[in-house]
């Protein structure tokens, strides 16, 4: 199931951030996992300077979701993602890019969970839409 999540590139924070406006949640990334109950497997965020793959942040078991993670290996989504990244990056100046990958140094720790945790520890489940909706998309927080 494909799951769409949004981010933007926080230039403060020097990592993505999720939003969801329909649930009005901002840097929640465990929103779905924790809250909703969902098991994701992949979320990558792109950008006009790269693409990355987020999942670690929207994930609280990161073996688990390394189990689900079946449609490409972990080297060819990681050389495919950086293939994007240089194409994206191919004509900015020297400087841009050199900046570009010390913000990325920040998003990794923060994948690794090393910039402290978010406030996440009662995540509510899905918001909108009926009761019935919500249990038959498995979101309404009841774990299976």
């Amino acid at each position: 199931m494909l799951m769409p999540s949004r981010q933007y590139w926080s230039p403060a924070l020097k990592r993505w951030v999720h939003l969801d406006s329909c649930e009005c949640a901002r840097d929640q990334h465990l929103l779905y996992d924790k809250g909703w109950g969902k098991k994701q497997s992949y979320i990558l965020a792109f950008s006009i300077e790269g693409a990355q793959d987020v999942t670690k942040a929207y994930v609280q078991d990161w073996e688990a979701a390394l189990q689900r993670r079946q449609r490409i290996s972990e080297g060819e989504l990681e050389r495919l993602l950086e293939s994007v990244t240089s194409r994206r990056r191919a004509r900015l100046d020297p400087m841009t890019v050199a900046q570009l990958r010390e913000d990325e140094k920040t998003q990794r720790l923060f994948l690794e969970g090393n910039l402290g945790d978010l406030e996440e520890e009662s995540l509510p489940p899905r918001q909108s839409g009926t009761a019935e909706w919500k249990a038959a998309r498995g979101e309404d927080g009841m774990k299976g």
